[in-house]
């Protein structure tokens, strides 16, 4: 069962981490006078990944176990923590790619 732990978080770390190697989308910059006055940058796989790995984290974080065995031991605490942490910067993620967070 600890390999099914590992591949879950580790997909869900992946997913969150891609959309900064990975830009499809769309970004612009106005220029007046020399001057920058507006500029955007959104990434809209990026957008699409977060989403991904929010619902996985959610997932992971609402089940009572990760098997689908009715006798399955639960989640352990540990796991859930990890997943909850996932899905709060899953959020940020999506934030950030849609251009709402400047980091």
């Amino acid at each position: 069962m600890d390999h099914l732990i590992w591949r879950k978080l580790g997909v869900v770390a992946l997913l969150l981490a891609l959309p900064f190697v990975v830009h499809v989308g769309a970004s612009g910059r106005t220029v007046v006078n020399g001057e920058v006055v507006s500029e955007y940058n959104v990434n809209y796989l990026g957008i699409l990944l977060a989403v991904v790995g929010l619902a996985m984290a959610v997932g992971i974080v609402l089940r009572r176990s990760l098997s689908s065995r009715l006798d399955a031991p639960p989640t352990p605490a540990w796991v859930r923590a990890v997943a909850a942490l996932l899905a709060v910067l899953g959020v940020a993620q999506a934030a950030i790619q849609a251009d709402l967070l400047k980091i």
